[in-house]
Formats: C-alpha cells, sequence, structure tokens
C-alpha cells in the first residue's frame, strides 16, 4: 500500500546481521530494506545503527547511497567476561519516539530488528495511528515480537524471505 506519506527506516545492524548468519544467509543488502520502505510511501529519513570499527568503516558509504545515515552506537563490557553489548536498541527507541512525536507528516516507521525490546515503541506507533513495518529474519527474530505484529496488525517481515523474493 504506497501513498505519499513519509516512511523513516531504522535499522538495528548487527540484530539483522546476526540473524541473516543465523540462518545462513551471508549478510543483508541495503537496496532491498530500501525497496520495502519505499513501497510503503516516500523514504524521508534513514539510519543504522552501528559500531564503527575497522571492519566496518568500508561499508559506511554504501549506507549513504542507499539514504542510510550511519548512526554510532558505542558497545561496552557487560562485566568481567568479555562479553559486550551496544546501546543501539536504546537509541533506536530514542530516535524512533523524537521522530514519533516531531515529524508529524512521517506516517509509517520501518523497523529492522528481531528484538522483543521494541514491542512498547510499536505499541505507542499504533496509539498515534501510525504504520509499522517490522523486517526481521526467521528463525532469530522474538516470537511476542512477531505476535505484536499480528496482534497490532502490523507488517512483520522475514527478510530470508524478502531477500530471496524481492
Amino acid at each position: 500500500m504506497k501513498d505519499d506519506c513519509g516512511v523513516a527506516l531504522f535499522i538495528d545492524h548487527y540484530n539483522i546481521l546476526d540473524g541473516c548468519n543465523n540462518v545462513g544467509i551471508p549478510g543483508y543488502t541495503y537496496d532491498v530494506l530500501v525497496e520495502v520502505a519505499s513501497k510503503a510511501g516516500q523514504m524521508v529519513l534513514g539510519r543504522v545503527y552501528l559500531v564503527t570499527d575497522r571492519s566496518s568503516a568500508g561499508m559506511l558509504h554504501k549506507f549513504f547511497e542507499f539514504g542510510i545515515e550511519p548512526v554510532y552506537a558505542p558497545e561496552y563490557k557487560t562485566g568481567d567476561d568479555e562479553k559486550r553489548k551496544s546501546l543501539a536498541d536504546p537509541m533506536m527507541v530514542c530516535d524512533i519516539m523524537q521522530t514519533l512525536y516531531e515529524r508529524l507528516f512521517i506516517k509509517t516507521f520501518v523497523i529492522v530488528s528481531g528484538d522483543k525490546d521494541f514491542i512498547p515503541l510499536i505499541r505507542k506507533i499504533a496509539e498515534h495511528g501510525k504504520r509499522a513495518i517490522v523486517i526481521g529474519v526467521e528463525g532469530s527474530t522474538s516470537y511476542p515480537l512477531i505476535k505484536e505484529c499480528d496482534r497490532l496488525h502490523f507488517d512483520f517481515l522475514n527478510y530470508s524471505d524478502i531477500h530471496r523474493n524481492p
């Protein structure tokens, strides 16, 4: 359902990348995500949240080619072990909420992540009468997130499906 309303695309880079790797897809392509967003209306905002290190620095120009702004999401250690946690999720939530309240012309929010942490956020989007499209990876997306999309009649798309059948 394409209309002339604004669309905002928010990508949790490492979540979707890990999900793709878990099901045997060697990464994701930005053009597919932009295509999904563009089918919903005019994409006026695109952001991808990632840690900028030497391994990701080479791809930053690719995001700009597709109209997506890279956003630095710092990582920190979670304890004595070497496990690290990114601030991507809370940064995405803050940016999406700010967009929801300040850019009223944006009617559709495309959230690329499989984290159940986004359930309160998509409920807030629904409260404001806006549309949400959640893109996750089959087999690694939180089941409660999928059910919430069904409950609110939002679109949930499996990246593995749209990747193979654009």
